[in-house]
């Protein structure tokens, strides 16, 4: 458990440091961006536009995923799942 917590700190640590834009790249930025992008920023609004669009439909969705991660509710016996963990089980 302890191996965990570290790499997941570790990882964390990492990811926030790469995260940052350097300062040649920050410079021409608008202020939204100035930290956190390389390269070109967004040229005009629908950049933005598709930006917002693209995040709203990954987080409308993200309910959706976690629930069928945590509770998928294949239950019924006839379920393809149940015969293939019954032939793992078997050994057939």
């Amino acid at each position: 458990m302890r191996t965990r917590g570290l790499l997941a700190l570790s990882t964390f640590f990492v990811s926030s440091l790469a995260s940052h834009a350097c300062e040649m790249c920050g410079g021409a930025k608008p202020s939204l961006f100035t930290e956190y992008t390389h390269g070109k920023s967004p040229g005009g609004v629908w950049d933005y536009v598709i930006v917002v669009t693209i995040a709203i439909g990954t987080f409308s969705t993200l309910p959706y995923a976690l629930r069928c991660l945590l509770r998928p509710g294949e239950r019924a016996s006839t379920h393809i799942k149940n015969l293939i963990i019954s032939q793992e089980n078997h050994g057939d």
